[in-house]
């Protein structure tokens, strides 16, 4: 959904707010060019916070859903730091705070969002999570502290993610 606007008429001639409603044009308030300057500042505030208090409710959350035949998973995108393969079919998706099993393949997975990298044949990482790469044991280290391995052919491009090339 996008956000509304709001309409905001600044003016020396208040006398013409009947008017603008005659025309059906919905303005939010009229503010008059003759208040004082902190009056008037503290309008455009009132203004610029309906706008944010409008719109935000209506922004849509940035959550994680994986919908399959057997399961739908539904878990906020900020909190989901890899996927990785726990069994023929079945995925475990680890979460800062739980971990979930389902069944699935890992090259669904990585098609479902533009932050989500393969790094190794068994595990998919949130790029948003990845803190740094160790070079010594091949791995991705996470904000958690939690580590991924990273297979020989991908290294160049997890550390061109790291440095936001990518």
């Amino acid at each position: 959904m996008m956000p509304q606007g709001i309409i905001v008429f600044v003016t020396t001639h208040s006398e013409f707010a009947p008017i603008s409603y005659q025309y059906m044009v919905s303005a939010l308030t009229f503010i008059d060019k003759g208040l004082p300057y902190d009056e008037r500042f503290r309008m455009f505030e009132q203004c610029l916070l309906h706008y944010k208090a409008r719109n935000m409710a209506d922004m849509p959350a940035d959550d994680f859903i994986v919908e399959n035949a057997r399961a739908t998973v539904r878990v906020p995108f900020a909190t989901v730091e890899y996927i990785m393969t726990d069994g023929p079919h079945r995925l475990a998706l680890v979460t800062t705070d739980c971990l979930v099993y389902f069944y699935g393949a890992l090259k669904e997975m990585e098609t479902l969002d533009n932050r989500l990298f393969r790094c190794h044949q068994s595990y998919i990482v949130n790029t948003v999570q990845m803190s740094s790469y160790d070079a010594t044991q091949k791995m991705i280290v996470l904000k958690s502290g939690k580590r991924i391995p990273v297979s020989r052919r991908l290294v160049r491009k997890v550390r061109q993610l790291l440095k936001g090339e990518l």
